[in-house]
């Protein structure tokens, strides 16, 4: 059976979106409104309901992506300025560090 190819990263040059699965296990929801962007790109509703999830599951940088493009459609949306807000603090939140794993003791 041939494998189908790996799904690209980012916008296209032509305009689509397409997810990086961050897991072997894609998510349908996520697909179809991508696919759903991808028909409709000038949607501003839409774009703003995937950045919402695509923050939920901890993609920032995707999500202000979609921000921006529905900023650029629509300047004034307060959805999308309240959502570009959210996402700019949870990419701008500084990362916990890990504790140092203690050297194991003397023999």
């Amino acid at each position: 059976m041939a494998q189908a190819a790996p799904l690209a990263t980012g916008p296209q040059p032509d305009g689509r979106y397409w997810p990086a699965m961050s897991t072997d296990t894609p998510d349908p929801l996520l697909t179809s409104l991508l696919a759903a962007v991808d028909a409709a790109p000038d949607d501003v509703p839409l774009r703003v309901h995937v950045a919402e999830l695509l923050l939920a599951r901890g993609r920032g940088a995707e999500a202000l992506q979609h921000c921006s493009r529905a900023l650029t459609l629509a300047p004034g949306d307060a959805a999308a300025l309240a959502l570009l807000q959210r996402v700019t603090a949870a990419l701008a939140a500084p990362v916990a560090p890990t504790p140092p794993t203690p050297p194991p003791p003397p023999a």
